[in-house]
């Protein structure tokens, strides 16, 4: 009888002939093998492409490094640049000084937005009191419909100007805030 490794001895020469048993064990013997062969090369493979998928989708860094020999750098705000207190090639850390941009654009531009507002709010005053003007007038039917519609439409539009000025002057504001923070370096 035929195991799956070994097979029991070849017939004598005077007994009758059975089949060649011997063959059918090798054959049985090599299909094992390569049954066993495959299946190790499946799991191999499978075990490979998981650890790929799950590396690639959650990957380990346990002592990652940040390094750049060239690093681009832009400001947020445009500007002739006045002072550069770095050298080159020296090695810099976030929060160190990079640039430093002339604030004097930027200086203007937030005095002539205070003066803007300041000129917009005595517009306002002047058309709130025209507007008062015109409602006692209209109230006493002095003055018609429409001068009083007219006096209401002027005090709107000079409330919306001063709003508008008041934003462009936060927006100065924002700008001389960011020219003095954003040549700073930033770990990113």
């Amino acid at each position: 009888m035929c195991g799956i490794f070994h097979c029991s001895s070849p017939p004598s020469r005077g007994a009758i002939r059975k089949p060649n048993r011997s063959i059918l064990c090798t054959v049985r013997i090599a299909f094992y093998r390569y049954l066993v062969t495959w299946i190790a090369v499946a799991i191999a493979v499978a075990t490979v492409w998981l650890l790929y998928q799950k590396y690639i989708t959650d990957p380990w860094t346990r002592d990652s490094q940040i390094r750049a020999n060239i690093v681009g750098i832009a400001p947020r705000v445009a500007g002739p640049i006045i002072n550069i207190p770095v050298h080159d090639n020296q090695e810099v850390k976030a929060g160190d000084l990079l640039f430093e941009i002339d604030p004097a654009d930027y200086q203007t531009a937030l005095a002539s937005a205070k003066a803007s507002v300041a000129n917009l709010e005595a517009n306002l005053l002047q058309k709130r009191q025209d507007l008062d003007r015109e409602t006692d007038l209209f109230k006493r039917n002095v003055d018609s419909k429409q001068q009083f519609q007219n006096s209401q439409n002027a005090y709107a539009e000079a409330q919306a100007q001063l709003n508008a000025a008041r934003a462009n002057l936060q927006q100065a504001e924002l700008i001389l805030v960011t020219r003095r923070c954003m040549h700073r370096a930033m770990a990113t």
